[in-house]
């Protein structure tokens, strides 16, 4: 328990205790090769990948870059009233995260302002708008499909 510390080469899964004790090395060429992997997040989470963490940063931090009016100074976040078994918020006019709790079903609507929102994270997810089912939002975790989508306005 406690709050995770980040130390370099530890952008990919890292299955050490967080006492300086125990940092090694980066392996430089794993974690150059993860950075380049074209693999979605999606994909690597179906896979049960390691490289996963790698993947979902870098795809976060190319959105931020994409989209820096809603992750900057001032930029707006408003959580989501989202039904039991999912937290969700937005993140300026084009960004929406939803991700499941936990093991708990999710049920009841998740409403899309207007436009067409894609998953950043799995980019063959189909494109929605208006208001769906939010379990057709976010998969189970469990089956292979990823526990949260990171939505953005096309």
């Amino acid at each position: 328990p406690g709050i995770p510390d980040v130390y370099q080469g530890t952008e990919a899964v890292t299955h050490l205790l967080v006492d300086p004790d125990n940092r090694v090395p980066p392996d430089w060429a794993a974690l150059a090769a993860a950075a380049i992997d074209e693999r979605t997040v999606a994909d690597a989470w179906a896979d049960a990948a390691g490289e996963t963490k790698t993947i979902l940063t870098r795809t976060l931090l190319e959105l931020r870059r994409r989209r820096s009016e809603s992750f900057g100074v001032g930029a707006a976040y408003s959580p989501l009233d989202l039904a039991a078994g999912a937290v969700g918020y937005r993140r300026g006019d084009d960004v929406i995260v939803v991700a499941r709790r936990g093991a708990a079903e999710v049920t009841g609507p998740l409403e899309f302002p207007a436009g067409n929102w894609y998953d950043v994270l799995d980019p063959v997810a189909p494109t929605l708008s208006a208001t769906v089912d939010a379990a057709s939002a976010v998969g189970s975790g469990d089956d292979g499909t990823l526990p949260i989508a990171v939505f953005e306005r096309e």
